[in-house]
């Protein structure tokens, strides 16, 4: 059932009605009117951003995207214990999040991205195992990502971007095999890239650029299948890339390891991800040698990056890539 949906309603539950007053208590300015269904003259079911379910006539799903609501999150909807979906993306929420949403042991899809939220990720989010959705993106998040999120088995899309997030990528990530998307770009995450993440066959997109990150690049990142972003940029990320580089990614679109420390010879496999669009290579003052001309292979290639390195071209026979 959602709001406006023409059915019989039923009995109005005590704490969902509580818990959805009290988030619009906490909501200091709402300048669209987008809860101004919200009061006891309407049915909960029929107000705006919330959805039911027939039968029980719970609250699995309240929705409120690009509202400009301004105020805090009531720790109040951690009692709505039938919600599957919290949607409050492009607001301008902010304080912390509430450790009380971890009692929601059914959500499956959280979204809070693009407010002004602060703070830490509460651990207690780990309780949430059924999440296969996790957005906390553009915010202004602060803390260590937790060794535990790996209680999230069920995890598909994790974005964690544009924040100011500290520590380390922990390992226990490439427990989670059932991620497609990692984003954690935009952060100040420090160490190395585990190894771990190679374990992560289903994996479609990878972006951990502009953070801190240092070390050489995991070569088993090489090897996901599925893989179709891998971006990797202004880090301080060294060594050379692997001479077989291109022969395992047969899905692989954009390649974006600009802006780092790498160096030596552009491997000739690269020749061989014939489905790349972007190549960015560029501002590392590393790599060596011709450009080898199996990159004119690359016959869907949109963006080729090479400018700011140690790259020679003292023949004609240099650009033959280009033919």
């Amino acid at each position: 059932i959602k709001g406006g949906a023409s059915t019989r309603d039923g009995d109005v539950n005590g704490t969902d009605l509580a818990s959805l007053l009290d988030f619009k208590r906490a909501i200091t300015n709402d300048p669209f009117g987008a809860m101004s269904s919200w009061n006891t003259n309407t049915h909960l079911c029929r107000w705006k951003g919330v959805t039911c379910d027939q039968r029980a006539h719970r609250v699995v799903a309240l929705d409120l995207v690009g509202q400009t609501l301004t105020g805090q999150i009531s720790h109040s909807l951690g009692n709505m214990s039938y919600l599957t979906s919290l949607s409050l993306p492009d607001n301008l929420l902010s304080g912390r999040v509430p450790p009380q949403l971890g009692n929601l042991r059914k959500l499956v899809f959280l979204d809070l991205s693009g407010n002004s939220l602060q703070g830490i990720i509460p651990e207690a989010l780990i309780n949430c195992t059924r999440l296969r959705t996790m957005d906390v993106s553009r915010n202004n998040l602060v803390g260590d990502i937790t060794p535990n999120i790996a209680h999230h088995n069920n995890l598909r899309n994790m974005h964690h971007h544009s924040n100011n997030l500290t520590g380390i990528i922990p390992p226990e990530i490439g427990n989670i095999t059932s991620l497609n998307t990692v984003i954690l770009q935009g952060n100040m995450l420090e160490g190395s890239i585990p190894e771990e993440l190679g374990k992560l066959s289903n994996m479609s997109y990878l972006l951990l650029g502009g953070n801190r990150l240092s070390g050489r690049i995991p070569e088993v990142l090489f090897n996901l299948s599925h893989i179709q972003e891998i971006a990797l940029p202004l880090n301080m990320l060294h060594g050379p890339l692997p001479s077989d580089l291109g022969n395992f990614i047969p899905n692989l679109q954009q390649l974006y390891l600009g802006g780092n420390m790498l160096g030596g010879h552009i491997p000739d496999s690269l020749g061989n991800a014939t489905e790349l669009q972007w190549l960015d290579l560029s501002y590392n003052q590393g790599f060596t040698g011709r450009i080898p001309p199996s990159l004119g292979k690359l016959r869907k290639i949109e963006k080729l990056g090479l400018d700011m390195n140690i790259l020679e071209a003292r023949d004609s026979w240099v650009w033959e890539f280009l033919d």
